[in-house]
């Protein structure tokens, strides 16, 4: 089993912060000394590993070798506009890309604020700023114009979605 310090860290945190919220607010129902006070918690001072492009395109190659070209393209969202996976496969929408209001835009959502913005594709002289990630969503929508609707099939869920990554990573 794989420890989640972080996750754990947080937890209780989160609960100490609770604690001392709730028992200031109802002082009579609460024990006084909070139990989630000097935990000793620990952390990792392990830094977290970064992929390599070569790992990127690696990974694509796989995806669209065994049939999932929409998740190449998935992955390239996240490595270039830094999005996670809920916000790839769930929240973002074909109006967020190139609208006709903002066609040199793309709608990237703030994963910790979850905020958006209207982020430019081109520089000031037109050249792309993310040149594959364009051509690759570029193709997706002219795919998508073809089409009276966006498929057939219902959207994959992040669950789905997470399990098809971990059978490609794995």
């Amino acid at each position: 089993m794989v420890e989640r310090r972080t996750t754990v860290n947080h937890a209780m945190k989160t609960a100490r912060g609770a604690w001392n919220t709730m028992s200031l607010a109802n002082s009579g129902l609460f024990a006084p000394k909070n139990p989630f006070e000097k935990m000793g918690l620990r952390s990792t001072s392990r830094e977290t590993p970064n992929a390599t492009f070569a790992e990127l395109t690696a990974f694509q190659a796989k995806a669209f070798e065994i049939g999932y070209p929409s998740l190449t393209t998935g992955v390239l969202i996240g490595w270039e506009l830094l999005q996670r996976k809920a916000h790839i496969f769930i929240r973002f929408m074909a109006d967020h890309y190139r609208p006709g209001s903002r066609p040199n835009h793309v709608y990237v959502i703030n994963y910790k604020t979850s905020t958006g913005s209207w982020e430019p594709l081109f520089d000031k002289k037109g050249n792309p700023l993310y040149p594959q990630l364009t051509a690759e969503l570029d193709a997706t929508q002219r795919l998508r114009e073809g089409k009276n609707e966006w498929g057939r099939s219902p959207p994959l869920g992040v669950e789905q979605w997470s399990n098809k990554l971990a059978k490609l990573s794995g």
